[in-house]
């Protein structure tokens, strides 16, 4: 792959901070805004719009990679019940993570998920794999890379890699900064991947969180055995529904069933509850966030889920108890 990008820049020296016009940010009652053009659906909610930014989370192996590769084959015309695309431009996939080999492997699934000849190159797609890169090197692939292809869309397999510390809070504000500022001017959608803490929901490091805060979708991974399931941490828009997905005898991502609420949720809500009989609901949210490093609104999805498979029970007075299984 010829490289066509200019990598040969010095860090910037620190400039003052440039004299803000406050004009160009109010905002008015009768201003009109066009309507965030959706680039992928499932039914009719919006995953991923135009001029957003996105994340898909999850602990390693969850099959992240996969479900990118499954995204673009959708938004190529691969039909998947459920879900409908609007692509009206280019797709970039930049790789962080993987050598070239691996990314290439990536880009023959995508062929092979459409059925297309390998010799006939994507018009719309470019795959970059920019391991070998500095962070900031990475970085400045991601911009001119937006500046030259003009894409819809860009997935970014492993944000994390274009921060040089992503526990440094105003380095991860500042790029996360630029990336809105990228997906907003060129009316792209950028959606990123990054991994959970290990044995947590949570995203790893200020990145992480950060992200969480700005995003348009968060979409968390769990595998449970050889399904994948994809869940709704964090929606602007309706929340999703939950869909699953296992690796097939071919290599291809393929729809399944969800599995049921499985022995994990029992032990988390067990080890919540101890020997306590009845937890109020505020309460019993709290517990779950401090315990899981998660948002309220996810705290509040697991009480949900566990109510439905009968591993909680509702009681009269707004509180919970455990249902011995």
């Amino acid at each position: 792959m010829s490289n066509d990008f200019n990598l040969d820049f010095e860090q910037p020296t620190k400039q003052p901070q440039k004299e803000i016009n406050l004009d160009d940010y109010i905002v008015v009652a009768n201003e009109v805004f066009p309507d965030l053009l959706p680039i992928l659906l499932q039914g009719d909610v919006p995953l991923l719009s135009a001029g957003e930014i996105s994340l898909i989370t999850g602990d390693a192996k969850t099959k992240k990679t996969y479900l990118v590769s499954w995204f673009i084959a959708m938004l190529l015309g691969k039909t998947e019940v459920g879900f409908s695309c609007n692509l009206q431009g280019n797709i970039l996939l930049i790789d962080t993570e993987q050598g070239r080999k691996r990314t290439n492997n990536v880009v023959r699934r995508i062929h092979r998920l459409l059925n297309w000849n390998f010799e006939v190159p994507i018009q719309n797609l470019t795959a970059f794999s920019i391991r070998e890169l500095s962070a900031n090197e990475r970085f400045a692939v991601l911009e001119q890379a937006i500046e030259k292809y003009n894409p819809s869309i860009v997935f970014l397999d492993g944000l994390a890699d274009l921060i040089q510390n992503t526990n440094d809070l105003e380095e991860c504000s500042r790029k996360i900064s630029l990336l809105m500022k990228l997906a907003e001017q060129h009316n792209t959608h950028v959606c990123s991947a990054v991994h959970t803490n290990p044995s947590s929901e949570k995203t790893r490091g200020h990145v992480g969180s950060e992200l969480q805060r700005k995003c348009e979708t968060v979409m968390l991974l769990k595998k449970d055995g050889n399904t994948s399931t994809v869940s709704p941490q964090y929606c602007r828009n309706k929340e999703f529904e939950r869909f699953s997905f296992f690796i097939n005898s071919e290599g291809f991502p393929e729809t399944c069933e969800l599995p049921p609420l499985g022995i994990q949720a029992q032990i988390l809500f067990a080890s919540v509850f101890g020997n306590l009989s009845e937890i109020n609901y505020s309460d019993l949210c709290q517990m779950i966030m401090e315990k899981e490093g998660i948002l309220k609104r996810s705290a509040e999805r697991k009480i949900r889920q566990a109510v439905e498979k009968n591993i909680l029970k509702k009681n009269a007075e707004s509180g919970y108890s455990l249902n011995k299984i």
